[in-house]
Order: C-alpha cells, then structure tokens, then sequence
C-alpha cells in the first residue's frame, strides 16, 4: 500500500500556505482598484442621473452626502464636519428642492443611491445643485480612499467629470 506519509503532507501545505502569503499583497490591492474604479463609475454614474433628471423635469435637482440612520433609515444631508469638507461615504440623496431652498425634506427625495461604505469619500462641497440645462453648481471635485488606493472625480460646471486614479492626481498627495 502506497500513500503520503505525514512530513510529505506537511510540506506540501507548509509550501502552499507561502505560495498564499506571498500572493496576497498584489491579490488584495487588485481588489481595492477595482472597488475605487466601481466607486468612481458609481459616483460619475449618478451625477450624470441629476443632470438626466433636471433636464427631464425642467427643474433643479439637487445631490447631497446622505446621512443615514443606525436602522438604515435616510434623515436627511450629513452636516459640515469640523475638517472643512464633507464626508459622501456610502450614499448620496437626489432631492427636488425649491429655488432658494437647498434643504432636503423627507417628500422630495427622487433616489438614494448606495455604493461601497468601505471607500472614504470626501468633497468640499455639499449639496450639489443641478439645473436644467445640466449644469453643476458648484464645480466639485471628489476624493475617493480606500486603504493605500486613491483616485479623483473632477466635476466642472458643465456637469462632465474626469477622473483620476493614483499619486499623481491632485489631492492625492
């Protein structure tokens, strides 16, 4: 009778545990690009809807950092935190609003949109007003972290958007 004695087992899953070890690092930062790509295309992806929807009602439409309660409940805009930005991490409300009025109240919400809580999103600006002519006001520019992995969305007053992902864009330094 032929078999695998146990020192031979153990070297074979010793040399397997190193092979996993060693493959990790490159295998989980391939994973963080493309949930930074995934969060870029979503954020890009939903400002192109405020524009589609401001032109579509003839009206303007505004987005904003979503603060979303503990049982999962959408209170309204997150407020201005003490760093002088605001935090757009894990959602962002698209609500009717009326000329002068940019505060969300709980019957003019048009969509919630969700995307990866683990990307830490920031931005200088909060709400966003889209007007019907597809417009952005003002122009904004988002950056979006998730561990080592950094990349920015660029919006200008037309409502175009341009990302760029790395050390090399401005406001990932």
């Amino acid at each position: 009778m032929t078999g695998y004695s146990l020192l031979e087992l153990m070297t074979a899953l010793g040399m397997a545990a190193l092979l996993g070890v060693l493959g990790l690092p490159p295998l989980t930062a391939q994973w963080d690009r493309a949930r930074l790509d995934a969060g870029l295309a979503a954020l890009g992806g939903s400002l192109l809807f405020a524009r589609g929807e401001a032109q579509r009602l003839q009206r303007a439409v505004h987005v904003c950092a979503a603060h979303i309660n503990r049982v999962q409940e959408l209170v309204g805009c997150r407020g201005r935190p003490g760093d002088g930005g605001y935090r757009w991490d894990g959602a962002l409300v698209f609500f009717n609003g009326a000329e002068g009025d940019v505060r969300y109240q709980s019957g003019n919400a048009l969509r919630l949109n969700l995307f990866d809580a683990a990307l830490a999103v920031r931005s200088a600006a909060s709400p966003l007003r889209v007007v019907p002519d597809g417009r952005i006001r003002p122009p904004v520019r988002f950056i979006l972290r998730l561990r080592r992995q950094c990349a920015v969305l660029d919006v200008d007053a037309s409502g175009h958007g341009k990302a760029c992902r790395g050390e090399r864009c401005a406001g990932c330094r």
